[in-house]
């Protein structure tokens, strides 16, 4: 009778076990997805290449276009509580880049900048729009300022949010741990990714214990794509540290002071775009939209406003 009692405590634990960090996921794609739901983003999809891109969109024809270009490792969901507060006034669209969320991975994909950026234009093309207010995130911001750059036709505008794509005068706490070989966005176990994504916000919106272990299983799973991404749009040849005065579209800046990834005093750098404004917060790190999503939104509708005459 004691050995069966085991045998079902054991089985109950494996139990758990299995199903914990995959009931955590599912969790948190769920509330996404609903999230998306109350604020009027539908999932579509669209062929761009050789690439099939879901993208979320409130599909409001008739408004100026928003493209939102989440950063490296994350996905579409980190625009939501941002996005919802321009969906009265404009029509977004929030894609999942290639290697990430639900457009997917594979290892024969080009995930270079301009290879992202392209994809961008032929998701604008495959949608009919001519222009767009491109908003990029981090890697995202390296993007959107790419498109500045080579297609300012098809840009209105950019809004870098703690962009990458420079190199910053000072060191910020991600670049100390490269230097000593550690890449924080490579997971090996729960702890690293608590560490990790400490670093990513200052004031990071709630995610319940569950939830964040479910993730930290996630990245510890994505490690061998996350690492082809990663080496492929850093190559030096696509930095824009001397080419940031050749964009010449009207260019937001917003960094968080406290960002860990990308050190705020890159800056200097792009402020060398010369139709370009910039606003530094000091209470925010490397995510702002996310950490703030109104102060965000409000200063993007200044800034609209500024240089178009329309909130």
């Amino acid at each position: 009778m004691l050995t069966i009692f085991i045998l079902l405590l054991c089985i109950s634990v494996f139990l758990v076990w299995w199903t914990y960090p995959r009931f955590g996921l599912w969790l948190y794609k769920h509330a996404n997805k609903t999230e998306a739901k109350i604020y009027g983003l539908k999932t579509f999809s669209a062929e761009v290449g050789e690439t099939r891109m879901v993208y979320l969109s409130n599909n409001q024809q008739d408004k100026p276009v928003l493209v939102m270009v989440h950063g490296f490792s994350a996905d579409k969901a980190v625009w939501l509580r941002f996005a919802r507060r321009l969906t009265n006034d404009y029509h977004i669209i929030v894609p999942d880049l290639a290697g990430h969320g639900e457009t997917g991975f594979r290892k024969e994909w080009d995930y270079s900048i301009s290879a992202q950026a392209t994809r961008i234009i032929k998701l604008l093309d495959e949608l009919n729009l001519d222009k767009a207010h491109i908003i990029g995130n981090s890697m995202g911001g390296f993007i959107a300022a790419h498109i500045g750059r080579f297609h300012p036709e098809r840009a209105q505008s950019i809004v870098l949010i703690d962009p990458a794509g420079v190199k910053a005068p000072e060191k910020s706490k991600m670049d100390n741990m490269l230097a000593q070989g550690i890449n924080p966005f490579y997971i090996e176990n729960r702890q690293q990714f608590y560490t990790f994504f400490a670093m990513t916000m200052q004031k990071p919106p709630y995610l319940p214990k569950i939830t964040k272990d479910a993730l930290a299983k996630y990245y510890q799973g994505r490690k061998p794509q996350l690492k082809q991404i990663f080496h492929a749009f850093n190559l030096p040849e696509g930095k824009l540290d001397n080419h940031v005065g050749q964009i010449k579209v009207p260019t937001l800046i917003i960094w968080g002071e406290k960002d860990d990834i990308l050190h705020v005093s890159a800056t200097k750098i792009w402020q060398k775009i010369e139709r370009s404004k910039l606003i530094v917060w000091q209470d925010l790190g490397h995510m702002p939209m996310l950490e703030d999503p109104k102060r965000t939104a409000n200063a993007l509708r200044t800034f609209y406003a500024a240089e178009f005459g329309s909130a």
